[in-house]
């Protein structure tokens, strides 16, 4: 037998950049009994390994799947290599294909349960966000028929795990966290680094949407409060409903089974009765004594004692969509249909403008083996372009030469390798990942339907070239591009091969790409300025003025909300007439509000129910169907609205909130501050949307 020792040469490598992996074990086995027994070794600082053997057929493997190099850090062979290598030793050293590895990330697990029974609550999205994070940022995943969910892929980090929306909807039910839980339903996590594991964390536990009335019994507004107060609860009618009692500290709580209306009474000290109502929410509420009138107006004094407060929460009206023109064929209903489901006008010739269509308004995912698709309903916007999304104007000129910018540049940033041979590895991925985010983050922004936030991509520019950051050596850039010049050492100085020097050049274009963008934005900032006086874009302003619409729809629900807790119903508000005296009206910006003055009478109901036709149907299709003709039509009836609204107001002798209204010739609750106040709101949305549309002009 032939006893000669031959070498078998290798090395584990990042599939990412190439870079070696240090100290993760590898073992060569015979597989044809010449040597049975395992033998391992640990990579060396270039990633190789090298074994010793004699003629025969070997396998070469990672010694475990997934494996820790000298760090801790957990790795796995690249799918869909398994990181096996079969070698066999004829009569010469045999060099081994590199094993690719890459990173095993952590995953952040854990349930949703009911209080009552500790069952699994189903369809719950929940979100995943970095501590710190905006809000709107954060991946989502939804609870499985069990109340598990679970999150993939988690980098190191310090996180937080909470209810996308609270209360949430399961069936007939709304369930929110329980009043018990100090967080509220949100749950803090920390993924270590070089580590692989799985984070549970604790259950959130969900009871049924509470309605409660809790606050402090005070002598007055800001006063001492009144220990172990008597309270008496009753309901709209008169009838007791529940005796509490304060504590030490005059803080009281009531509980109902359901919403409604109930009247809180301080049986002693001499207080006055307080109304107030529950509506499947908490509302917060302090009892103060009679002294309080003197702290308020007389108006919303009288408006206190005699009307419930205004506490329920309101369902404001859904974004308004165009209901379209009656149809008379079949190709006439499609194409309702289609403008109302996508937010886009069909052209048969714009294939790629319907499939982004369908892509902006469906989000389609993978669930358990079968595909669910989420639609989202979508305001009107500019005519959606199947290369750009809904923008037009400076803002796709500026968005599309940003995304192909970005495009071009994250292959760059991610090919990047440190010139410093000192550089921390950990130190650049972290200025690798800022930039990435950054720039990413600002090509999201400009690509914002109704136009990007100024101040947001000044910020992000700034971040990216400008911010004052200290650094060793800035050749090129400020900011965090600066910062990562000088954390990877790219400098011509450390160049001493035609492929480091490709490198370096490969950051420089990075920098003119997003010099680029900046420049591009410079140039276009304007257009996306209210107060300037550069002429508005159709697509951005069409964007603005559904927008405004949707507001005036929400304003009328919310009037129609105000009235009813004075008590003035829908079938009042059909018998309350506004008369109209032509006398001139002004704004606190003096604009003027003349009513003709021959303008007929109008019921209070009809006027409502017209201005939220007019911003829920009638003006959502004319922007659809007519684009700049459609709101310069829609212009004028604008107008009249606002007038009407603004003439509604009662005639109070003075003032820019000033309208035509006698109090006498009205019931007492349409006189009270907040039904005032709301009308008065609906009037400057008004006012808004009319500025707006004013602004597209042929």
């Amino acid at each position: 037998m032939d006893d000669t020792k031959y070498k078998i040469n290798g090395s584990v490598l990042k599939a990412q950049d190439g870079a070696a992996v240090v100290g993760i074990e590898v073992e060569v086995e015979a597989i044809d009994g010449t040597n049975p027994h395992p033998s391992e070794k640990e990579t060396g600082n270039d990633g190789t390994f090298t074994f010793d053997a004699v003629k025969g057929n070997y396998q070469v493997r990672l010694d475990e799947v997934p494996a820790a190099d000298e760090d801790g850090a957990l790795w796995q062979p690249r799918p869909p290599d398994k990181g096996d290598r079969h070698v066999k030793v004829q009569g010469e050293d045999v060099n081994v294909e590199p094993i690719l590895v890459e990173p095993v990330h952590s995953s952040v697990t854990g349930t949703v349960l009911r209080v009552t029974d500790k069952t699994g609550v189903e369809d719950v999205m929940v979100v995943l966000r970095a501590t710190g994070a905006d809000e709107a940022s954060g991946v989502t995943a939804e609870t499985n028929d069990g109340g598990r969910f679970e999150f993939l892929e988690v980098s190191a980090g310090s996180y937080v795990v909470s209810l996308e929306n609270s209360p949430v909807g399961v069936g007939s039910e709304r369930l929110e966290p329980v009043l018990a839980d100090p967080d509220g339903g949100r749950r803090e996590v920390s993924i270590p680094a070089n580590v692989n594991v799985r984070q549970e964390v604790a259950p959130i536990l969900l009871e049924r949407e509470r309605h409660r009335i809790f606050g402090t019994v005070r002598r007055s507004p800001g006063g001492p409060p009144v220990p172990f107060a008597k309270i008496l609860v009753l309901d709209t009618q008169g009838e007791e409903v529940a005796r509490l009692e304060a504590d030490r500290n005059g803080a009281y709580e009531f509980r109902a089974d359901e919403p409604g209306t109930f009247l809180l009474e301080v049986t002693k000290h001499g207080f006055r009765r307080i109304d107030t109502v529950v509506v499947a929410s908490d509302n917060e509420h302090d009892l103060v004594g009679e002294d309080v009138g003197a702290a308020v107006t007389p108006a919303a004094a009288q408006d206190l004692a005699t009307f419930p407060l205004l506490t329920e929460s309101v369902t404001l009206a859904p974004a308004p969509m165009p209901s379209g023109a009656p149809t008379s064929t079949v190709g006439q209903t499609v194409e309702s249909a289609l403008r109302e489901a996508l937010g886009w006008r069909p052209r048969w010739n714009d294939p790629g403008g319907f499939s982004a269509a369908l892509a902006h308004s469906f989000d389609l995912r993978e669930v358990e083996g079968h595909t669910e698709a989420t639609w989202t309903p979508r305001t009107y916007a500019a005519q959606v372009q199947a290369d750009l999304g809904a923008i037009t104007g400076a803002q796709a000129s500026v968005y599309s030469r940003a995304r192909v910018a970005l495009d071009a540049a994250l292959p760059l940033l991610d090919g990047l390798y440190p010139l410093d041979p000192a550089a921390d590895p950990q130190d650049t991925e972290a200025i690798r990942s800022i930039v990435r985010s950054e720039l990413t983050e600002l090509v999201a922004e400009l690509g914002v339907e109704g136009g990007p936030r100024l101040s947001r991509v000044d910020d992000l520019l700034d971040l990216l070239l400008r911010s004052n950051i200290q650094t060793r050596v800035r050749t090129t850039a400020g900011g965090q591009l600066g910062l990562l010049e000088d954390r990877f050492g790219l400098t011509p100085g450390r160049v001493d091969t035609i492929d480091e020097e490709e490198n370096l050049t490969n950051f420089l274009i990075l920098v003119d790409y997003v010099k680029e963008i900046d420049t591009s934005w410079q140039q276009r900032r304007d257009s996306f300025d209210p107060t300037s006086t550069a002429t508005p874009f159709l697509g951005t302003q069409l964007v603005l003025l559904s927008r405004s619409l949707a507001v005036v729809a929400e304003s009328v629900t919310e009037v129609n909300y105000t009235m009813d807790s004075v008590f003035l119903g829908a079938a009042e508000r059909l018998a309350i007439r506004l008369q109209f005296t032509g006398t001139s009206l002004q704004d606190s910006k003096n604009k003027g509000f003349d009513v003709p003055v021959n303008t007929p009478s109008i019921l209070l109901a009809e006027l409502l129910s017209w201005v939220e036709r007019v911003a829920s149907e009638e003006g959502p299709r004319l922007l659809q169907d007519g684009g700049k003709d459609g709101a310069v039509a829609l212009t004028p009836v604008l107008d009249k609205l606002r007038k009407l609204v603004r003439a509604a107001l009662l005639d109070t002798g003075s003032g820019p909130s000033r309208g035509q209204q006698s109090q006498d010739s009205v019931p007492a609750g349409y006189a009270t501050s907040r039904v005032q106040r709301a009308l008065a709101e609906l009037a400057k949305y008004l006012d808004d949307t009319t500025g707006l549309a004013n602004q597209l002009r042929r």
